[in-house]
């Protein structure tokens, strides 16, 4: 099974949020946790329609050191084709959120420049590259948001920082073969890959 590792493309595809109304998406960092929000924009995800997603994690490098309080955040991705990066806070209040939420409670202790891996966020990202109008090298945005309870913050890099150290998508997935028209006839899998068949009927 292939695992690829995606990213942002610009200074613009990731940015954080205070509330009740504080948008920014030029800092050398971002931030999940307490009384924040996050996104990070992950451009050309050639991942075809259908595919089955086997593992999926965002890794982050850490802006500084902190071990203070408990961190916490609730992982999703936007339920859209193809989203444009939110330019405001309204912006980023609209997008739709993929139903399935990952909770990380509890963030460990961070140490700057070290590398930090999210929770399996597999079954939010099989909701997107489900949808009728998924495409291979569209672009997903992934989302972070407030968990209760959460009473610290844990900051990473941004792609504004100096450096590639910003946020990166990796993504474990095996192929899919599909055939349009009447449930009939045979799939043939290529014996070198991973694949599932799936017949989708005329309507």
């Amino acid at each position: 099974m292939p695992t690829d590792v995606f990213y942002p493309g610009t200074g613009t595809d990731d940015g954080y949020l205070t509330p009740p109304s504080t948008f920014n998406n030029s800092q050398v960092y971002s931030l999940l946790g307490v009384n924040r929000y996050a996104f990070v924009r992950f451009q050309n995800v050639t991942i075809p329609r259908y595919a089955t997603i086997e593992n999926a994690y965002v890794r982050f490098t850490a802006f500084l050191s902190d071990a203070s309080g408990t961190a916490g955040a609730t992982l999703s991705f936007a339920d859209m084709d193809n989203p444009a990066a939110p330019t405001s806070y309204a912006e980023f209040e609209g997008l739709t959120r993929t139903g399935e939420g990952i909770n990380w409670a509890s963030i460990g202790a961070w140490v700057q420049d070290q590398t930090y891996d999210s929770p399996d966020i597999s079954a939010a990202l099989q909701e997107v590259v489900n949808r009728p109008g998924w495409a291979s090298g569209q672009a997903v945005i992934f989302i972070s948001d407030n968990i209760p309870g959460s009473s610290a913050n844990r900051y990473f890099d941004s792609y504004d920082n100096t450096g590639s150290d910003y946020a990166q998508l990796h993504i474990t997935w095996s192929q899919v073969l599909y055939k349009q028209g009447p449930i009939s006839g045979t799939v043939d899998s290529d014996t070198g890959g991973s694949f599932t068949a799936i017949l989708i009927a005329d309507e």
